[in-house]
């Protein structure tokens, strides 16, 4: 009598190679010690099937088929890249913004564990024209002269631009682009605002509590950016 000893993978491969179409896998199949190349591979093929709108050819015969009709035309592939979701992974010396390919990453790793299947969350016109209200008021007083005191009459300016749009794709673009220009978190009332008391307040207002109500539609449509 003998057992067969060894570690889970050889296991799972032996057991692989014995069903593997019911497994739905290549008789011939190779184990991928590192899968960076497969990741990249798989990204690619699914970004230029999008982009062709061969999207359920390419995944006929898997589970995902049937999601496929969701982005049948590149429209809502394109949106979500005009919002400002990366498609590739970028690391800077600060932080970590994760794109696209950073999502297939993660389906591919932890394949054995199906994500949830749960609706988009939507725009919530009402409270951003609410915080967009709010922000607008308060910068009323403000008038420009400064680094400072000029960004917040610019994006005062653009929130009242958008206060009457329910496209989110145009949304989350316009307030990205705007709040990526958002003096730093070490500005000064002295050197940024040169003095402004009323443009400081402003300013600190909206790094306390405005800021994460403002980015909520991009960060509705967009992937995340993670610091280290």
């Amino acid at each position: 009598m003998s057992a067969y000893v060894g570690t889970t993978h050889s296991f799972a491969d032996r057991l692989l190679r014995l069903r593997p179409v019911e497994a739905w896998l290549s008789p011939s199949y190779e184990i991928a010690e590192d899968d960076e190349a497969l990741v990249r591979e798989t990204f690619e093929a699914l970004f230029h099937a999008v982009e062709n709108g061969t999207l359920a050819l390419e995944l006929e015969g898997a589970e995902a088929a049937a999601r496929a009709d969701e982005v049948r035309l590149p429209r809502p592939f394109c949106d979500a890249l005009e919002a400002g979701l990366r498609a590739e992974f970028h690391e800077t010396e600060w932080k970590i913004c994760y794109g696209l390919d950073s999502l297939v990453e993660g389906f591919i790793r932890r394949r054995d564990v199906p994500p949830a299947d749960v609706p988009p969350v939507p725009f919530d016109a009402t409270a951003f024209r609410a915080v967009s209200d709010e922000f607008v008021a308060l910068a009323a007083p403000v008038r420009r002269g400064s680094l400072g005191a000029d960004w917040i009459a610019k994006t005062a300016a653009a929130l009242r631009r958008l206060r009457g749009c329910d496209d989110p794709v145009q949304v989350s673009r316009e307030i990205r682009r705007q709040l990526v220009a958002a003096p730093k978190k070490e500005a000064t009332r002295k050197h940024t605002f040169t003095g402004d008391n009323k443009a400081w307040e402003v300013w600190k207002t909206y790094r306390d509590r405005l800021r994460d109500d403002l980015r909520a539609p991009s960060r509705t449509h967009r992937h995340g950016v993670k610091r280290r």
